[in-house]
């Protein structure tokens, strides 16, 4: 499934070219990671989709008994489901239904094109008595006539207005209680019901619907509509004239979360960013993650690592560390932080990678001396 188009969400420096916010960004050649770390920063964010397709005309009501006044037709079935767009298709029209709410937004990785339009809703039930439609003349009483003929299909529904930008999310797929880490704006399904992340953790055995600290709803499972009483028979007369067109149908209920869109494609390797630092103290931050850490200062320098109730830190986190001043780097943990390794002390011209094994449990690896 095709990758959804990107913005610049401000203006920044990337590969030799100057994105200003508003401008494409080209993500064709670019990895799930390079993507997913250009959103954490801010720096991009989803291109608008464009409205979903209306869905098709809802099948021809029975047949009303003819009377004085011909109740209106029953609502259609909803429309069937489109498929999850950028910014979520529309849901179908139903026979005389309304437009069906927004989708859901796309999840950020390989989030699929714009849904097809909704199938053609199913025949409504009989529907209860309308208001009075518009109204035809009395017919004279004369002799049983024989049953009206079908009337006219109402007209089809207009088509629905564009969905709002998609919220950069990242879609997870059914929620998992064995222990998954779900990050601030992941979306998880549930009984139906589609949630994102508020509040980054570690799953439980407590569902999204029971647990308002970590989850909000994003998108609630529609009800199923009550079938409508039926309608007295009318008294047998002349042939009426065709009636006006219905009105146009409640909205029907929000449609359900769309699939998980397709795995991109491989991009081309993220090229990391340096930090570089000239001071004497210096705590990592999240920009640091699977980048260059420089230092350059004649007097001895102090680099704390963050403890994970400050950082969010993603398991497997890699910072590379070079010193290249004078004076050398001590290298410490945060209060609950272990450091493990065999020298804590970078000499100049030396460096080393500090790698995130579990919360707070870092390694420093590589060469931290000159001889």
């Amino acid at each position: 499934m095709a990758r959804p188009a990107f913005v610049a969400a401000i203006r920044f420096l990337y590969d030799g070219t100057t994105y200003q916010a508003g401008d494409d960004f080209p993500t064709t050649t670019l990895g799930d990671r390079a993507v997913r770390r250009l959103l954490d920063r801010g720096k991009i964010t989803a291109k608008a989709g464009s409205g979903g397709s209306g869905g098709g005309t809802g099948g021809t009501g029975g047949t009303g008994g003819t009377g004085a006044v011909g109740a209106a037709g029953g609502t259609g079935g909803t429309g069937g489901t489109g498929g999850t767009g950028a910014a979520g298709s529309a849901g179908g029209t139903g026979g005389t239904g309304g437009t069906g709410a927004a989708g859901s937004a796309g999840g950020t990785g390989g989030t699929g094109a714009a849904g097809s339009a909704g199938g053609t809703g199913g025949t409504g039930g009989t529907g209860g008595t309308g208001a009075a439609g518009s109204a035809g003349g009395t017919g004279g009483t004369g002799a049983a006539g024989s049953a009206g003929g079908t009337g006219g299909t109402g007209g089809t529904g207009g088509t629905g207005g564009t969905g709002a930008a998609g919220t950069g999310f990242v879609n997870r797929g059914a929620y998992s209680t064995g222990g998954v880490n779900y990050a601030l704006n992941d979306v998880v399904t549930s009984a139906g019901s589609s949630y994102y992340c508020i509040l980054a953790y570690t799953s439980g055995a407590t569902l999204p619907g029971a647990d308002g600290t970590h989850w909000a709803v994003l998108a609630a499972a529609g009800g199923t509509g009550g079938t409508g009483g039926t309608g007295a028979a009318g008294s047998a007369g002349g042939t009426g004239g065709t009636g006006g067109t219905g009105g146009t149908g409640a909205a029907g209920s929000a449609g359900g979360t769309g699939g998980t869109g397709g795995t991109g494609g491989t991009g081309a390797v993220a090229q990391p960013t340096i930090n570089a630092q000239t001071g004497t103290s210096y705590s990592l931050v999240l920009g640091d993650a699977w980048n260059v850490v420089t230092n350059s200062n004649a007097s001895a320098t102090t680099l704390t690592v963050t403890k994970n109730a400050t950082v969010s830190w993603p398991t497997g986190t890699q910072v590379q560390l070079l010193n290249k001043g004078a004076g050398a780097v001590h290298v410490v943990g945060d209060t609950g932080v272990t450091v493990n390794g065999l020298n804590f002390y970078l000499d100049q011209n030396c460096g080393a990678t500090l790698i995130r094994t579990a919360s707070d449990t870092w390694y420093l690896v590589g060469q931290v001396a000159s001889s």
